[in-house]
């Protein structure tokens, strides 16, 4: 692949867009409204952790991935979409509207050095590159800075259950094995007893 724009994407999404119903949403309002033409359960090797509040989420957190390397994976779902699609699910993510101007997509920094800023300001404003898979590069993004020393909080029950959701369809996940895959994230330890989140997921 050159690094010329690509015609489509994997977005590997390890949030609530893990659920195929939610990532549907971001879709159905982006310029191009076609359905993700492939998707497949995917690795992170980026360790994930909740923060910040989100009125859509109740006040609750919502999930990041670290800028760097570092275990424990994180699991995903990578879903094909057009590359203009990407870039109308990063505006959004970033609190802007599809077609958003500002958003500056590098793929050849992003291979160089893994990541590259895509946007000045926003929750989620740095790119990560992946790889490839059939051709097609593999990204996702998150915080530019990693937020665990200073605004790790919890996820609202409803979040958690779009997560497990997701976890559920991609990888086979019950509720046990999501409980033992979220519960020592930060954001989550310390803030949601293990008891309390079978009850959360199995509700």
């Amino acid at each position: 692949m050159s690094d010329s724009v690509p015609t489509r994407v994997w977005y590997a999404c390890y949030g609530s867009n893990l659920s195929r119903d939610r990532f549907m949403d971001y879709i159905s309002s982006a310029r191009d409204t076609t359905a993700p033409s492939e998707y497949v359960p995917w690795r992170l090797p980026y360790a994930l952790y909740f923060s910040r509040s989100s009125t859509q989420w109740d006040g609750g957190s919502v999930a990041f991935i670290t800028p760097t390397r570092e275990e424990p994976v994180s699991l995903a779902r990578a879903y094909l979409i057009t590359f203009e699609q990407f870039t109308d699910v990063a505006c959004r993510e970033n609190g802007r509207k599809a077609g958003c101007t500002g958003l500056s997509i590098d793929l050849a920094a992003a291979k160089k050095h893994g990541h590259s800023r895509m946007l000045k300001t926003g929750w989620y404003s740095e790119l990560i590159y992946l790889g490839e898979r059939n051709g097609y590069p593999v990204l996702t993004f998150t915080s530019p800075e990693d937020l665990r020393g200073e605004d790790t909080r919890c996820p609202s029950p409803n979040y958690l259950r779009k997560i497990h959701s997701g976890l559920q369809e991609d990888h086979g996940f019950t509720v046990s094995e999501s409980v033992s895959y979220l519960k020592d994230r930060p954001g989550i330890k310390g803030n949601i007893g293990e008891g309390e989140l079978v009850g959360i997921l199995g509700e």
